[in-house]
């Protein structure tokens, strides 16, 4: 798993940011959770937050529009 995450570290910022919100926006819109996991994604997020690969706000932001906007 720490392998998967180093890997994650080197990707960049926008991408990363990028491909939490659509998945975030996939689980909430079209309710496919099962197969792409945009909860997980959040949480990976969160951990590259946490290791200040990207920032914070700027996913809790990413992550809050995504899902709002696939709910709707």
């Amino acid at each position: 798993m720490s392998r998967l995450l180093d890997h994650l570290s080197n990707f960049p910022a926008p991408l990363i940011y990028l491909i939490v919100g659509i998945l975030a926006f996939t689980e909430a819109g079209v309710m496919a959770g099962i197969v792409l996991p945009g909860e997980t994604a959040v949480l990976l997020g969160g951990y590259l937050a946490y290791k200040k690969t990207i920032s914070l706000p700027i996913l809790l932001i990413i992550v809050v529009v995504g899902a709002v906007g696939g709910d709707a």
